[in-house]
């Protein structure tokens, strides 16, 4: 009997360090990031005093400022071993898109379609050092399962704009970096859509969350990125994003996160030449198809 108690009460005690010491993580996590970000705020507000961020020149030179600022920041991560990730690259998947595009924009699709897509995203990807550079309107979609994903790619896809919470731009920290690099508010749908569209149309790169916010409980994509990409993009990308242990997820509270390293895993799917799509199709029904696409393709995601 008093070994079991002695049991009971190390293993409580062990569980309450454990929680302790993730609280201190947690903290340590929020206060560098408040803090690159507060210094990058010391450069942002005189450039948006100044009206200086209606200029592209200087979007892009804030749009640097934030990928340098957020790479240290995840490199600070990295060596206090709370962040780890990796980049990868599937070679498969575009082989059955354009199969995808015809068939759906004919309302045909066949069950053994949806099946080949799904077993493509398995198939074995290649590790890669980086993300390559974006192209000139090339539009890059992702899944969104945690609070870190957009600093992830914003620190390693050099100058592209980003559709962003609409709240975030009353954030003490962000507002700066937000205004100052030209992202545009996920506000009013009609304004979104029109400044997305023009955004890739004059030759910006653009990153975009479908679902619009963190996932929930599975991926569940708007059909506005499959409309902006159709009537403004030339390129797509997906990008498969996976985290284990799960944490930084919607509704979690922030200080809610596990001991161990975060690890992600970001996978580079075979870009979609647009212009290609379903090309003899209405836009209307090209955008139907792709939404439809990018919906199989990442469903696979939701049993990760």
């Amino acid at each position: 009997m008093p070994n079991n108690l002695h049991r009971a009460i190390t293993k409580q005690a062990k569980t309450i360090c454990q929680k302790i010491l993730a609280l201190l993580f947690a903290c340590f996590g929020f206060v560098v990031f408040g803090i690159i970000c507060a210094s990058g705020n010391l450069i942002f507000i005189p450039i948006i005093v100044l009206r200086l961020h209606r200029y592209k020149k200087v979007q892009y030179f804030s749009r640097d400022l934030v990928r340098y600022a957020w790479a240290l920041f995840l490199w600070i991560m990295r060596l206090a071993k709370r962040v780890s990730y990796s980049f990868k690259a599937n070679e498969s998947v575009a082989e059955s898109v354009e199969k995808f595009a015809q068939e759906t924009a004919k309302k045909s699709v066949e069950k053994s379609t949806k099946e080949s897509m799904i077993e493509s995203t398995n198939k074995s990807n290649t590790t890669i050092d980086k993300i390559p550079s974006a192209k000139p309107s090339q539009i890059f979609i992702a899944n969104h399962p945690s609070l870190l994903d957009a600093v992830l790619l914003l620190a390693n896809i050099a100058r592209i704009n980003c559709v962003v919470k609409a709240s975030l731009s009353k954030n003490i920290f962000l507002f700066g970096a937000i205004k100052a690099s030209g992202y545009i508010l996920n506000t009013a749908n009609e304004e979104l859509l029109q400044k997305s569209i023009e955004a890739l149309k004059s030759g910006e790169s653009l990153l975009i969350f479908p679902e619009g916010t963190r996932t929930k409980d599975k991926i569940s994509f708007h059909k506005a990125a499959s409309y902006i990409a159709i009537h403004g993009a030339k390129s797509l990308s997906a990008i498969f994003i996976k985290m284990r242990p799960k944490s930084l997820q919607k509704d979690s509270k922030w200080y809610n996160t596990p001991a161990q390293t975060l690890r992600y895993e970001i996978s580079l799917e075979n870009q979609i030449i647009l212009d290609d799509f379903a090309k003899d199709k209405s836009d209307s029904l090209r955008v139907r198809a792709l939404h439809e696409y990018l919906g199989n393709l990442y469903a696979p995601l939701n049993e990760c």
